[in-house]
């Protein structure tokens, strides 16, 4: 495999913004970090193909996107041969994992991953229910030593919230990320555009979501 980085997006259970996270994080590593960026949607339900559809012409969402879920669902252990695959084109992967604490793809996704980001909301039931799927990633670390995760706070609405979701993560041994996402209407503004947060048709609405996404983006570099 090539230089390419991969990051492995990930979550236990549904609706904590893992494809919103893997659009806006995509978006941000090829228009402000120079990167060639490819989204991999391992979803059959493939929300981040929709999403990148969903752009208009004359203002297209910066990164590439391609759905792989109806493939992975047959053998999914094909989500490594893809990834060594596109490794040579792009700077870097983003792999979109289903929502499940027993998703295959997400699980062979790591054995090849630098980066297992799994993206938590702001509650402590939210981060306690996210312990088993910390093991399964503290289990792939074994195989792939080199391979980093982070915890990423989605959705928070106060001070008090987040700081009560970082304690909470003290009970797991993957670190929280210092940048926190906080709850915006832009976020699903974009995702009915088709856009990021560099969209001109949401430049104003963008405006928050813009510093804080490449704020994140630059903590997630840092650790390559």
């Amino acid at each position: 495999m090539s230089d390419a980085k991969i990051y492995v997006v990930a979550n236990q259970k549904g609706g904590a913004g893992k494809t919103t996270m893997s659009m806006m994080i995509g978006g941000c590593l090829s228009t402000a970090f120079g990167h060639r960026t490819l989204i991999l949607d391992t979803d059959r339900q493939g929300t981040a193909q929709t999403w990148y559809a969903m752009a208009s012409e004359d203002d297209p969402f910066p990164c590439s996107v391609i759905g792989v879920g109806q493939s992975l669902h047959v053998d999914p252990k094909v989500i490594v041969r893809i990834i060594s695959e596109h490794a040579a084109n792009f700077d870097r992967i983003i792999v979109d994992c289903p929502a499940s604490v027993e998703s295959p793809i997400a699980r062979f996704a790591a054995l090849c991953a630098d980066l297992v980001l799994i993206v938590v909301p702001p509650s402590p039931p939210d981060m306690w229910s996210t312990v088993p799927f910390c093991q399964a990633v503290e289990e792939a670390q074994e195989r792939n030593p080199d391979m980093q995760a982070r915890i990423l706070i989605n959705g928070t609405r106060g001070t008090k919230l987040a700081s009560a979701s970082e304690q909470a993560a003290g009970r797991l041994r993957i670190p929280v990320l210092k940048e926190k996402v906080k709850r915006r209407e832009f976020y699903m503004q974009a995702a009915a555009l088709g856009a990021s947060t560099y969209s001109s048709r949401l430049k104003r609405e963008a405006a928050g979501a813009k510093g804080e996404i490449e704020a994140l983006v630059a903590e997630l570099e840092a650790l390559q």
